[in-house]
């Protein structure tokens, strides 16, 4: 890489950061039912605890994630501007 290219990524990862400061989520990933969702399904299928075939499980937790973004009551994550 040269000089050029470095100093070309570092603007455009400078543009991102400056919109990830101005960016305000609604709420945290943390309490997201669908981002735990996620790490139990991947947890089980990674310890291979369900006794499915391996894309079955992965297919399950979508699935799952679907009817879960479709069912909130307040509907999903968004980005506010501040």
């Amino acid at each position: 890489m040269n000089v050029i290219q470095l100093w070309r990524i570092y603007r455009r990862a400078q543009k991102l950061a400056g919109f990830l400061e101005e960016a305000h989520v609604s709420k945290s990933v943390l309490t997201s039912t669908i981002f735990w969702t996620q790490v139990v399904s991947a947890a089980l299928e990674l310890s291979a605890v369900l006794p499915l075939p391996p894309g079955y499980a992965a297919l399950a937790a979508n699935v799952l994630t679907i009817l879960l973004r479709v069912l909130r009551p307040n509907g999903p994550v968004h980005i506010l501007p501040r």
